[in-house]
């Protein structure tokens, strides 16, 4: 089962209720919610795509089949965007 990794180039900055991910190697910056975010935390290479959608869905308070299409799609997003492996 494949476990996301987020890069090491990148930065996460808190900001009201958004994060800010900053690519120093590009210089793109991108914009997450608290989902995104978390989802972003999550990413350490230590959880399948199927774990991180549980945390998502406890701590969300949301039912699991959107929390793991929300996991997905945004996981996917990461990786389009080569911001992680």
């Amino acid at each position: 089962m494949e476990k996301p990794i987020k890069k090491q180039n990148l930065t996460l900055t808190d900001a009201d209720d958004e994060s800010i991910l900053y690519d120093s190697e590009s210089g793109q910056i991108h914009v997450l919610n608290q989902v995104g975010a978390r989802i972003w935390d999550l990413c350490n290479g230590e959880r399948t795509h199927a774990e991180i959608a549980l945390f998502i869905k406890d701590e969300f308070e949301t039912d699991e089949k959107t929390a793991a299409s929300d996991t997905d799609e945004f996981i996917s997003q990461l990786r389009e965007l080569q911001l992680i492996d």
